[in-house]
């Protein structure tokens, strides 16, 4: 295993797979990677296309299955009970606003 392929630190305990790539794929690899770059270039390839596959399947289980029922909210039924309670929101004092970071820094 050549030194360069170390960079990557999933390379760091790499297992060598035999891998069989159509002709005209090999090809153009060829002409746009360097030598030295490609097997990174077909890691982290294959590393992508597996987060994409995980967030695909991820966002397919959120789909799936329902975050929100009426029956767990039976407080929001209506648009007048929602605005209700994001005004409560409003109105409660935040960690995250500008004036509880400052009065909690003159404390």
């Amino acid at each position: 295993m050549a030194t360069h392929i170390l960079t990557h630190p999933m390379l760091e305990s790499a297992t060598e797979i035999r891998v069989n790539f159509p002709a005209i794929l090999l090809e153009e690899l060829a002409r746009r990677v360097p030598q030295r770059e490609r097997d990174r270039f077909i890691v982290d390839s294959v590393e992508r296309e597996l987060r994409r596959l995980r967030l695909q399947a991820a966002l397919q289980l959120l789909r799936d299955e329902q975050a929100w029922t009426d029956a767990n909210h039976p407080d929001l039924m209506t648009v007048d009970d929602v605005d209700v309670y994001v005004r409560a929101l409003r109105e409660r004092p935040s960690a995250y606003t500008l004036n509880s970071a400052v009065n909690s820094a003159d404390e």
